[in-house]
Parts: C-alpha cells; sequence; structure tokens
C-alpha cells in the first residue's frame, strides 16, 4: 500500500525532520564545549598575594583559561620582601618555589603568592645572607647559589 502525502503536508514533514536535525547539532556542540572531563572546556584562575609583593603576570583576580593551557605566573616582591612560595591548588604548578613559572589548566584553581619581610642583611666578598622575620635565613653567593636556614 502506497501512501500519497499532499504538498503541504510534505512540506510540514521536511520542516519539522529539518528543525529536529537542527537540535540535534546544537545539543551535540554544546556537548563539545561543556566544562569538565576529557580535556575540553574552561577553567577559572584565581589568584591573590600577600603583603610585601604582588603577582604582575597574568595580575590578580580571576581569569579564564581553556582546558590545558599553560599560563605563566610572575610575582613580584615589594622593597624589603622577598617571594617565599606559590601555596593553595598548586598541583600542577611547574615549582612552587620561583616566582616566575607557570601553571596547566586541567581544573578550578585558587593560589596564592606568598611574600617574606627581610628584616636585616648581611654582605661579605662573595656572599649575602639575609634574615627574615619568621627566624629563617637565605643566603646568596658564588658557593651558595640559594641556600635557605631556619635560625634557632
Amino acid at each position: 500500500m502506497k501512501i500519497m502525502l499532499g504538498s503541504s503536508r510534505r512540506h510540514f514533514i521536511a520542516g519539522v525532520s529539518t528543525f529536529l536535525v537542527a537540535v540535534a547539532l546544537i545539543v551535540g556542540m554544546a556537548g563539545c564545549n561543556g566544562g569538565g572531563g576529557g580535556g575540553s572546556g574552561s577553567y577559572d584562575l584565581t589568584i591573590s598575594s600577600t603583603a610585601g609583593g604582588s603577582v604582575t603576570t597574568p595580575g590578580e583576580g580571576t581569569f579564564t583559561y581553556d582546558a590545558g593551557a599553560v599560563v605563566n605566573l610572575v610575582a613580584e616582591a615589594d622593597g624589603e620582601y622577598q617571594f617565599s612560595s606559590w601555596t593553595g591548588d598548586v598541583g600542577t604548578i611547574a615549582n612552587i618555589n620561583a616566582a616566575t613559572t607557570t601553571i596547566t589548566m586541567s581544573g578550578d584553581y585558587s593560589i596564592t603568592a606568598n611574600f617574606q619581610c627581610i628584616i636585616q642583611i648581611s654582605a661579605g666578598m662573595a656572599h649575602t645572607v639575609g634574615l627574615r622575620a619568621d627566624g629563617t635565613a637565605v643566603a646568596a653567593g658564588p658557593e651558595v647559589e640559594v641556600a635557605k636556614w631556619h635560625l634557632i
């Protein structure tokens, strides 16, 4: 048995079919850009700093990056302060003890650049030693590139 559709009914069915295909494509594209699993989407990076310095790259606040993006981080200390470390969600930071480093975006992260005050400095022919407010010392020189001690 062959069913013959009238012209207006054929146009209606063709229009509904086109609409359903368009909806399926839009839903499929939205699923590709959703956050989370499979390395797709985007994530927020929230950056702050303690007293004594600031994050100059990318700055302080909340920034959105694509999943997998490698973001440069640069922290700069003020006057008598020294960069100490990055804290918070630091699992993908290349070097938490370096003022200039990177973070790879694979989730939403909140990180803080930490600074410590140098309260006393002593220098000799081939070295410089600084005493921090928390009782730790830092030294630099040709034989001691960067060392940290805790004074008792």
